[in-house]
């Protein structure tokens, strides 16, 4: 069970965090968090898992686009000189 919430929910969660985490208010992430502990209560995931988790892991994974952007763009500007 755990994987299927982490496939369907948790992935689709993060594939739109940069449009709207920064938008979040703080009622809505506390509806989150609570949605993700009965998620956890219930079985469907095999640990805990809260809004700051989710901020932390899409934070990470933009930091890496960005650094590898940023590596494309200078083999690019490099290989031009």
């Amino acid at each position: 069970m755990s994987s299927c919430l982490y496939c369907h929910i948790i992935s689709q969660f993060l594939y739109a965090a940069p449009a709207w985490f920064g938008f979040c208010t703080a009622e809505d992430k506390v509806r989150l968090n609570s949605f993700l502990c009965r998620c956890w209560k219930l079985g469907y995931s095999d640990r805990s898992v809260t809004f700051e988790d989710m901020t932390l892991c899409a934070e990470t994974e933009d930091e890496q686009l960005f650094s590898l952007t940023e590596v494309m763009l200078l083999l690019q500007l490099t290989r031009r000189c």
